[in-house]
């Protein structure tokens, strides 16, 4: 009786798991369908727009990380402990990690020190970046067009960087769910994009 209880309980982690794992799968494809629907006909022609998009969208899901996650959460010595932050259900992770209402670029726990030079200069770079994206596509596109271009990029940034945010949040929430049946799901989870691609 314990052990099938303890196989109904190894079985449900991995389908909630296997769920978390589908979600960004879900919602990457279903924005990638709007954006190519609003991007001007001609968009992804010119790679550097998406290319500068994207990057911005990895530093701002990097700011997002350092200031919605406290340093101890990435201590891996407490990750397997029953008081491990990363110890929560399903929803409660969902909640907390997947929501982008729940997501910040001011630090938990800004202290005496000031911002690092490091958040400084990483916020510079994705503004400076924006706006090459900003001045490329009023000079490549009409007005109208330009617009749409650059809902498409602001778009690509919000994707990738609630993507980044929610899968370094997924691995840690794995690890301590799953241990080491984290890598076999990463595993079909790597199977199957490179088998869409």
């Amino acid at each position: 009786m314990d052990s099938g209880g303890s196989f109904l309980a190894i079985m449900l982690s991995i389908g909630k798991a296997l769920s978390a794992v589908t979600l960004p799968v879900i919602i990457g494809n279903t924005g990638s369908l709007l954006l190519h629907h609003i991007a001007p006909a001609d968009f992804y022609a010119i790679p550097i727009f998406k290319t500068i998009a994207r990057a911005v969208g990895i530093m701002v899901g990097i700011l997002v990380l350092h200031a919605s996650i406290l340093p101890s959460h990435y201590a891996l010595e407490d990750l397997f402990l029953p008081s491990s932050p990363w110890n929560l259900s399903f929803g409660q992770f969902l909640l907390q990690h997947a929501n982008p209402m729940a997501f910040r670029l001011i630090p938990i726990e800004s202290g005496d020190a000031g911002t690092p030079t490091w958040r400084l200069l990483l916020l510079v770079a994705a503004v400076v970046l924006m706006v090459v994206n900003t001045v490329l596509a009023v000079l490549v596109w009409p007005n109208r067009f330009a617009w749409r271009a650059l809902g498409v990029c602001v778009g690509t940034v919000v994707l990738t960087g609630w993507t980044v945010v929610y899968l370094v949040s997924l691995a840690l929430w794995s690890l301590h769910v799953l241990n080491f049946w984290v890598f076999a799901l990463l595993g079909i989870y790597y199977h199957y994009r490179t088998s869409h691609h």
